[in-house]
């Protein structure tokens, strides 16, 4: 059966221009995602699949007002406590993707020789953009806390220490090698820091109590209408 309201391939097009964008560029993303022809199209089915459920959530709640000043400070106050800039690290790595055993052996052998290459004084910057699987930008992944990389890539990440070079370690992206330039502490977030959080929290919840107002308005009238026609 045909879909009666497909999603325009120009969103799904736009939305994954997006995502490439996000990645430094189409090559860029084409080698840290690791893009085959046919898991693009998943992506793009994923991305019309998500962009169906934003439209079907934005008719069910409507368009939800800018939260004011006056509300962004009284959530700040309440929550000034929990608004914390988390810890963050700054780091740089080579990676190998690997995707089935035969890529395993001349991956850790490509790395094995950049690690030697890295312990004579070889530049670390240089290293990644001429062994990496991830070309261009020195292998730099910029800031980031606990959690927004795999647990297997943070677990070795969060216990170095400045200056750090890890061995050669496995993640569900391949085999890397990273160096730790910088550790950021836990800090308190400012207002003006925290805003953006908060506005989008306090949208968040406001899409959320109309949603469930929403469906529970179509539960009851399932409800009436199974008890007026009871099959």
């Amino acid at each position: 059966m045909a879909d009666p309201e497909p999603v325009p391939a120009a969103a799904i097009d736009r939305a994954l221009e997006q995502m490439k964008q996000s990645y430094g560029g189409e090559e860029q993303f084409k080698r840290c995602m690791d893009v085959s022809p046919s898991n693009l199209e998943q992506m793009r089915r994923d991305i019309e699949t998500d962009l169906k459920v934003d439209r079907l959530l934005t008719k069910a709640v409507g368009k939800i007002a800018k939260p004011k000043a006056d509300a962004l400070s009284a959530f700040y106050r309440k929550h000034k406590e929990l608004l914390k800039q988390s810890e963050t690290v700054h780091v740089k790595h080579i990676v190998k993707h690997v995707n089935d055993d035969s890529d395993r052996e001349p991956a850790r052998a490509a790395l094995a020789a950049a690690e030697q290459e890295l312990k004579g004084g070889a530049s670390f910057e240089e290293m990644a953009d001429e062994h990496s699987d991830c070309k261009g930008n020195g292998g730099d992944l910029g800031y980031f806390p606990r959690g927004q990389m795999v647990d297997a890539f943070d677990h070795v990440v969060f216990a170095m220490e400045p200056g750090d070079t890890s061995d050669i370690f496995e993640t569900e992206f391949g085999l890397h090698i990273a160096r730790l330039y910088e550790r950021r502490p836990e800090q308190p977030m400012s207002l003006r820091d925290a805003k953006p959080m908060i506005e989008q929290e306090i949208t968040r919840q406001a899409r959320n109590q109309r949603a469930d107002t929403y469906i529970g308005r179509l539960i009851e009238k399932a409800k009436v209408e199974d008890v007026e026609d009871p099959a």
